[in-house]
């Protein structure tokens, strides 16, 4: 993309992975009905 190189650091959590895992064990996930912005 050019320029001068730039130190990074990155993070991928996975998190396509770990909603797909929760699906498969049933795992119920408290919601909340209202709506505070």
């Amino acid at each position: 993309m050019g320029g001068k190189p730039t130190p990074a650091v990155g993070f991928a959590a996975g998190i396509e992975r770990m909603i797909i895992a929760i699906d498969q064990q049933k795992i119920e996930w408290p919601l909340k009905k209202e709506l505070n912005v």
